[in-house]
């Protein structure tokens, strides 16, 4: 299939309800002008422009003229009343092709009253053209016959009689001449019944709808600036789309689901897992996927045998009284023993840095200095380490840490909400992590809950690619998910 015609059918299908109601709305009018109609009759009078010394094509655009002066509003108001013509019958004036014959048409309930409206129109037209006519050929008469008058020997002031017999033909010819007047061609040219139609009247409206409603959604496509899809993000930023997730919930999305998370995974590894690599996802304004996509991607590299570290960064996800990340940052005297806060994830390979305790001043700890060597302690564990980051859109300090986090990462993807994102939101945190020296592996479109809890709760149902336990902020939480060993002593660690 050809690339254009299907990014066509993609964003069509992306706005099937705008399709969908306008094609309906067209419908249901055409349906209530259906219901509504009733059968009517049009009357025909036909009125011919015969001119001797003119060609047809000349008779023809005269016609089109006195065409366009019967439409006008003001004409048919004015000879309705003139001839005491009832109301209810409308009018209008056609011309019979390229032809000097033009047709005037009557309709009405009643087939008796547009056969006689359309022959009273006629008449009254005719006679309102051919009337103006009639008053210059009067004064043109009168004219030629003073000058006869004058020509002749008895005339107190006579002129030369040689020009009478000329000044005779020329009035008897025009009193003959017709030029511009309409005539009659055959006033009662007929009735025609304009039935009331059935269903099958639906057919165009249904088409016509349809039609429009493509374009309405193709329009709307090119003018809004919300991501729906890979191509949205493709055609109106200069981020490079990665992958779909679908939301998970069917076992056929979720067999998509898990397979969109696969080929993620290839293309963050690039096929070189032996290699040490720090991942970094954060989301872009009305995302709320980063720490989702975040597990998921570690669980299934730690599924795969690689020891991984998912690192909790985003302070919103602190609570008081647990120990992770930002006390981590805090303790320079301990951060050679930050092993301790390292909790079990759902794979025996897959391990877990909560996010930690509330602190006052996170500015002071948050620092590229700090997140470096405490990213350099964690390589020498794990194969890779996926950090989930604050939202790049977030407030400014939370923006700030985003920026340095995905900084001290070797590759930063962009977590997109499907239909609630922006192009200009992408666009602005692709700039933010350009200006921190960042390296933005391109988009992630996940589509799903807003508030990121949908894809934990089809998780502990088995729905997602692993069953989860419950989401894991500190030492404090995961006790209650996990076993008491869980927790890795110096001295297992030694072990």
């Amino acid at each position: 299939m050809n690339v254009l015609l299907k990014r066509r059918i993609e964003q069509i299908t992306q706005r099937w309800w705008v399709v969908v109601a306008i094609a309906a709305l067209t419908v249901t009018l055409a349906g209530v002008s259906l219901l509504t109609a009733h059968t009517t009759y049009v009357g025909k009078s036909e009125l011919i422009v015969a001119s001797p010394f003119r060609s047809p094509d000349q008779d023809a655009a005269l016609v089109q003229g006195y065409v366009a002066l019967f439409n006008n509003p003001e004409t048919i108001v004015r000879l309705k009343a003139a001839n005491h013509i009832p109301d209810g019958i409308t009018f209008a004036a056609k011309p019979v092709a390229a032809s000097p014959i033009l047709t005037i048409q009557a309709t009405a309930d009643d087939a008796k009253a547009a056969e006689t409206g359309a022959q009273d129109m006629a008449v009254a037209f005719r006679q309102d053209i051919n009337a103006i006519h009639e008053a210059e050929k009067k004064q043109t008469l009168a004219d030629l016959t003073s000058q006869l008058d004058r020509a002749q020997p008895s005339s107190k002031d006579p002129i030369n009689p040689l020009l009478a017999p000329p000044l005779q033909e020329e009035i008897f010819n025009k009193r003959q001449d017709l030029t511009n007047e309409l005539q009659d061609l055959q006033l009662r040219a007929g009735v025609t019944t304009n039935a009331k139609r059935g269903v099958g009247g639906l057919v165009l409206p249904a088409m016509g709808g349809l039609l429009l409603g493509l374009l309405a959604a193709l329009g709307l496509s090119v003018w809004s600036t919300r991501l729906w899809s890979s191509g949205d993000i493709r055609e109106k930023t200069d981020v490079e789309p990665l992958v779909e997730v679908p939301e998970s919930g069917s076992v056929a999305r979720n067999r998509l689901r898990e397979h969109r998370l696969r080929t993620f995974a290839n293309i963050v590894s690039s096929g070189d897992l032996s290699v040490p690599k720090v991942l970094a996802l954060t989301d872009v304004r009305k995302a709320r996927g980063a720490q989702d996509l975040a597990w998921a991607l570690a669980e299934f590299w730690a599924k795969k045998g690689h020891r991984t570290v998912l690192v909790y960064a985003d302070g919103a996800s602190c609570r008081e009284g647990n120990w992770g990340f930002i006390d981590a940052l805090g303790d320079s005297n301990r951060i050679d023993r930050f092993e301790k806060v390292l909790q079990y994830g759902a794979v025996a390979s897959m391990k877990i840095l909560p996010a930690g305790s509330v602190v006052a001043d996170r500015s002071s700890r948050v620092t590229r200095e700090r997140i470096s060597a405490l990213l350099d302690k964690l390589r020498t564990i794990a194969d890779i380490i996926v950090v989930a980051a604050p939202s790049i859109a977030d407030s400014t300090e939370a923006q700030f840490e985003a920026q340095l986090l995905c900084a001290a990462a070797e590759r930063t993807v962009l977590v997109v909400a499907k239909g609630k994102s922006q192009a200009g939101d992408l666009i602005a945190a692709a700039e933010a992590l350009t200006k921190a020296h960042a390296v933005p592996l391109g988009a992630v479109l996940i589509e799903g809950s807003n508030d990121g809890q949908a894809f934990w709760r089809n998780a502990r149902r088995g729905a997602g690619v692993g069953s989860l336990p419950e989401r894991i902020t500190g030492p404090a939480n995961l006790k209650s998910s996990l076993p008491e060993e869980s927790v890795l002593t110096d001295s297992r660690r030694d072990q």
